[in-house]
């Protein structure tokens, strides 16, 4: 049977061959979809049921591709999320460490890397114990230096620092609790000094706190003994640890 219209190509579903087909003509007989091609026909499709089925299958498939795309959107979004509640709770902790600085102060913690050997009567810096200060800020210096001489002699440390700074520290060196001398120095560059063996090993404790004045500086601890001829042994570990505190 033709289709519709004859200026066109005709549609034919009839169960036997077209008589008279023209080229462009479609050919239907309940199982196979033909296109008319010069003196032969073209199969250009199966049962069309089936091809429907097939489609229909691809259209189902293309629907759960779909909705696995809108799930992985979704999970990315779930992630985004959760990253940026983890950037904000870092943030968070962040300001709440400076804010925690800023309160407490920041601390410089240093510390001898190596034994040295302070020799006789001149002033000698300890290496490594010594912190950089602020103008105008507070500061509690803490340190405690390991030590033992080469003979019974008297050793004494100080500490140096920027100019008009307000300095209470106390020095307690000994080798127990029942030996140490205490001292208290109110400026810079008084001595604390004690009589030493040299048959134990001793430490030199120092706790106080600075206010420094209108210039920045270094704080930085001396070691010296008292004759010549005696030697000051520094131990590795030996700190100095300086809290800015205001």
């Amino acid at each position: 049977m033709a289709g519709p219209g004859s200026a066109g190509p005709e549609v034919y579903d009839s169960s036997s061959e077209p008589l008279t087909p023209q080229k462009g003509d479609f050919w239907y007989d309940g199982s196979v979809l033909r296109l008319r091609r010069g003196a032969g026909w073209l199969t250009i499709g199966g049962d069309v049921n089936a091809l429907s089925n097939n489609i229909s299958v691809v259209s189902a498939a293309v629907v759960s591709v779909e909705a696995h795309a809108v799930a992985a959107s979704a999970a990315a979004t779930s992630v985004d999320t959760r990253v940026n509640t983890v950037s904000q709770q870092v943030s968070v902790l962040s300001q709440a460490a400076s804010v925690l600085s800023a309160g407490l102060g920041t601390v410089q913690l240093k510390v001898a890397s190596n034994a040295q050997i302070i020799s006789g009567t001149t002033t000698t810096k300890i290496s490594g114990l010594s912190a950089s200060v602020a103008s105008a800020a507070i500061y509690q210096i803490e340190g405690n230096v390991l030590f033992n001489m080469s003979v019974v002699d008297t050793t004494l440390f100080n500490i140096s620092g920027p100019a008009t700074t307000s300095v209470r520290l106390k020095w307690q060196i000994g080798k127990d609790q029942s030996s140490q001398v205490v001292q208290h120095v109110q400026a810079f560059g008084d001595n604390a000094s004690a009589t030493i063996s040299t048959v134990s090993a001793y430490t030199a404790k120092l706790d106080g706190v600075i206010v420094t004045g209108a210039a920045a500086g270094t704080v930085q601890l001396f070691a010296f003994a008292s004759a010549a001829g005696a030697d000051i042994n520094i131990k590795k570990g030996s700190y100095l640890r300086a809290y800015k505190i205001g």
